[in-house]
């Protein structure tokens, strides 16, 4: 293989690699905030017995 279609390929699975990582981050990010909301809704809906 020539040196310029091993820079393309190491490029190409290096974007790949990059993209999936940041894909990674967000779906975190989306699911923390997502458990965050669901979390705070359950605390506001749940009845509290001392506070009648």
């Amino acid at each position: 293989m020539c040196p310029a279609c091993m820079a393309s390929a190491a490029m190409m699975i290096g974007g790949v690699l990059s993209t999936g990582g940041l894909a990674a981050v967000l779906v975190k990010m989306v699911g923390k905030k997502n458990h965050m909301k669901k979390s705070l809704r359950n605390e506001s809906s749940k009845e509290k017995p001392w506070a009648k």
